[in-house]
């Protein structure tokens, strides 16, 4: 397909397109039309929160939002909408939907089978079990009991399908089976310009290099411990100290945390992904950000373009690619005459860790008193609100997943011993932490991730 994109605000009511779009092995001059489908009154949120993920994708959604389903006539312009669209993505929440006279099916029922009859590329989004009983016990009314489990059933067989919780879950399911699952996908068409424009980025001037001094060398500062029993009860708080060595940007200090080096246990029971646990010897000790980097940091090295969805500037900046990190670690170590880096997974769950062996720095649980994840903050916060571990390090669970200089393996088997970055060709980069949205099973100092996208909340912290 070929077009402009006229229809485009009418679609999205007023969210407004994220720019430049955020996937950087995408294809630049291909946009791929996503079809959106939900029932409406219970899932606007949720519709609002799909809308913005494709739009971060880079991508162009579509739905009927100006029309409620109702009647024959207006199925069939929804009809012509799919035949438009390369992909049909279903939410399916708690309710089925109004009911089709001669059918007996949802409107949302009949798009879904048109679409399937039509051979669009198909990903559904379904609400988790826990939290469909928690709507309907919070007065959410579950209409057509049956017909919903039988719909529910037939789009989970054989199809791409995630489930969710809340607004952050879906937008970032979305977000990942659109770099994933469809982006790279020769048999969809797309949208491209007639005429791409080429924009070339803005030289962002920069202030003389005699500014940027190291204000301090290895002074000691003073912080709190905390350790907790197994109900996430504080019982123990001790005051420790520790080295840091501040780096002063344009005004902008960067604190870096003496990390000094030793050995440790390597990964998990938990999962297969972190088996099997091995010793890792850490032999040379090294400097690690005190905090994920800030928006005032990013914006002090990298100049005024803040790609960040939640403002502010001593909240971490997000929504950065790997590369994105990459690149500001190449321009520190050129403004600074130092060499800043991203750390390897070993080192950064040994820094996480501080020498303790428990799932959590602090103990053995975790409460919203201690990191920010899926508490109800629903965004990050500013740095450095929440207890620190042992060496003197902030927000090493939750608040922005952080970007590792690995490529992601599937397990530790031959996984390296001394602490050092173990590269592949896989294009899905490693991501340690979790953050604002993610449960407490996905911030613990072993939990591993890897993706190939932007999201917000992927951040980093630097090393050197």
């Amino acid at each position: 397909m070929v077009g402009s994109y006229k229809y485009f605000n009418i679609l999205v009511g007023n969210v407004k397109p994220c720019d430049p779009p955020y996937f950087k092995n995408m294809p630049t001059t291909k946009k791929l039309q996503v079809f959106v489908s939900s029932t409406f009154t219970d899932l606007e949120h949720e519709r609002q929160a799909a809308v913005e993920a494709i739009l971060t994708a880079g991508h162009i959604p579509a739905g009927m939002e100006l029309f409620a389903a109702g009647d024959k006539l207006q199925m069939r312009v929804i009809e012509k909408w799919i035949d438009d669209s390369d992909v049909y993505l279903l939410i399916l929440g708690v309710r089925y939907g109004s009911i089709e006279p001669d059918s007996g099916k949802s409107y949302t029922h009949l798009e879904y089978e048109y679409a399937l009859k039509h051979n669009k590329a198909l990903f559904v989004c379904v609400i988790d079990e826990q939290e469909r009983k928690a709507r309907i016990k919070n007065g959410v009314k579950e209409e057509h009991s049956d017909k919903l489990r039988d719909f529910r059933d037939l789009v989970c067989c054989d199809k791409v399908v995630s489930f969710w919780k809340n607004f952050g879950e879906l937008k970032y399911a979305i977000l990942r089976s659109m770099a994933t699952d469809f982006a790279e996908r020769e048999n969809l068409g797309g949208w491209v310009r007639i005429k791409p424009k080429i924009i070339k980025e803005s030289q962002n001037a920069q202030p003389p290099s005699e500014i940027i001094v190291q204000t301090s060398n290895n002074e000691e500062f003073d912080f709190e411990v905390v350790k907790v029993d197994a109900k996430g009860k504080i019982y123990e708080r001790n005051k420790h100290k520790a080295k840091q060595q501040i780096e002063n940007v344009y005004g902008i200090n960067l604190e870096m945390v003496y990390i000094p080096a030793g050995e440790f246990m390597m990964g998990s029971d938990e999962d297969e992904t972190e088996q099997p646990i091995h010793k890792v010897t850490i032999k040379q000790p090294f400097y690690m950000g005190k905090y994920p980097v800030t928006q005032a940091q990013w914006q002090a090295v990298m100049g005024d373009n803040n790609p960040a969805e939640f403002k502010g500037d001593n909240r971490p900046v997000e929504n950065v690619y790997w590369d994105d990190a990459v690149k500001f670690c190449e321009k520190l170590s050129k403004l600074t005459k130092q060499t800043y880096r991203l750390p390897s997974e070993a080192e950064w769950e040994y820094a996480c860790r501080a020498g303790t062996t428990t799932p959590f720095y602090f103990g053995e649980t975790i409460t919203s008193d201690l990191a920010n994840y899926n508490q109800n903050i629903n965004k990050t916060t500013n740095v450095g609100n929440y207890p620190a571990n042992e060496f003197g390090l902030y927000d090493m669970h939750g608040n922005v997943w952080e970007w590792c200089a690995d490529g992601w393996n599937d397990n530790y088997k031959n996984a390296p011993t001394d602490g050092r970055v173990w590269g592949n060709n896989n294009k899905n980069r490693v991501l340690r932490g979790g953050s604002w949205f993610n449960s407490p099973n996905n911030v613990r100092s072993a939990f591993r991730n890897r993706v190939n996208l932007r999201f917000n909340s992927f951040g980093f912290r630097v090393v050197r």
